[in-house]
């Protein structure tokens, strides 16, 4: 079968790469290696207290996620049935004999495929023990770039977690009697971003795309994030569960909420730049007061340590501020769509018979 290539002209800003490396910078034992007394004996502790919760979402589908531990659990699905296990994301390596004594608690099923949402170690970290085990990965071929380059910010130190196969166009896996689609997103949370929707279950897990704890972290783009959650509100019900990497789970209404709440900041803040402020005035507007309460209420402690940018929208404001201040928002690049999908009178995605992939990013 044929799959066919899609391109994706997202802006990978510099400026906003810098502004967010801090945030997002290795921390020892997370990246394809476990965590030793000398380098990441903190980090030991910290996973040691991960209790790890089974969801039953379908009759064959489950998520995992973390107890009340206080820290962060990027969140895991797993499809299993005759044909196999289909996993989505691999959590942190320390964690993987966790996240398999979790899967054995409802499945013996060979564990078969790994879709990573995207290249962040907390999705990627357990990949190499789940090859080691057999497991098929799968990613963008921008999540295996960085992982394979000794030189970015992401790279995985055991070889053998590099995905063994790479996609830049949308795949659907028949199995355990569903019909998974894995669809590439726009350059949005990363430039390689990767939905995963189960139709049968009514399930979709976009990973970090969207968040329903914490404002956005957006190394991708702007209107690509929202360009994204379009997609998955498009390809969501009334019905549907919206299982993020982050957060509670929500549903189509969250969904909608929150491409909202982006375009609305994004609004405010690209008049502010338009009249000449600068990015300490922008803070002080306080453009995201409404969001506060919500997107900040019971923050986890991020990887252990309770890093501030979690909890305060700063982070997200100069991300913002960095990519609009750069490309004026009124003329953001176009980023092409999934094929099938286009854009209605308002510019959002949607499905389109004819398959043509066209028009701008996002919602004016």
């Amino acid at each position: 079968m044929k799959i066919p290539t899609i391109r994706y002209y997202g802006a990978i800003l510099a400026a906003l790469t810098l502004l967010t490396v801090a945030a997002v910078a290795e921390r020892p034992g997370q990246r394809g290696t476990a965590p030793t007394a000398a380098t990441g004996g903190e980090n030991a502790d910290r996973f040691a207290k991960y209790n790890i919760k089974v969801t039953k979402m379908a009759d064959n589908l489950y998520t995992l996620d973390a107890g009340p531990t206080g820290v962060t659990f990027a969140r895991v699905g797993v499809l299993t049935g005759p044909d196999g296990i289909f996993m989505v994301d691999a959590s942190f390596e320390p964690l993987h004999d966790k996240v398999v004594a979790a899967i054995r608690q409802f499945s013996n099923a060979p564990l078969r495929f790994l879709v990573n949402t995207h290249v962040h170690p907390d999705h990627v970290g357990g990949d190499a023990a789940f090859a080691k085990m057999g497991v098929t990965i799968l990613s963008r071929p921008e999540v295996r770039d960085r992982m394979s380059s000794p030189t970015d910010m992401f790279h995985y130190r055991d070889a053998a977690g590099f995905p063994l196969i790479t996609f830049d166009g949308p795949l659907t896996f028949h199995m355990d009697g569903e019909d998974v689609e894995v669809i590439p997103m726009p350059s949005a949370h990363t430039d390689g971003d990767t939905l995963v929707r189960f139709p049968k279950a009514d399930v979709i897990m976009p990973g970090d795309i969207m968040r329903t704890s914490g404002f956005p972290h957006i190394q991708g783009s702007v209107n690509g994030m929202i360009d994204a959650i379009g997609i998955a509100i498009g390809l969501a019900g009334p019905n549907t569960k919206i299982a993020e990497g982050h957060g509670p789970m929500t549903d189509r209404a969250g969904l909608v909420a929150h491409r909202d709440m982006i375009i609305t900041v994004r609004d405010r803040i690209a008049k502010m730049i338009q009249e000449g402020k600068t990015i300490d005035e922008v803070l002080a507007a306080h453009p995201t007061a409404e969001y506060d309460e919500k997107m900040l209420k019971d923050q986890p402690l991020w990887y252990g340590d309770g890093e501030p940018e979690y909890k305060t929208p700063e982070r997200f404001v100069r991300q913002m501020y960095a990519e609009i201040s750069m490309t004026p928002a009124q003329t953001l690049k176009p980023l092409l769509l999934p094929t099938g999908w286009s854009r209605d009178a308002n510019g959002n995605p949607s499905r389109n018979p004819n398959g043509d992939s066209v028009g701008p990013g996002g919602r004016r």
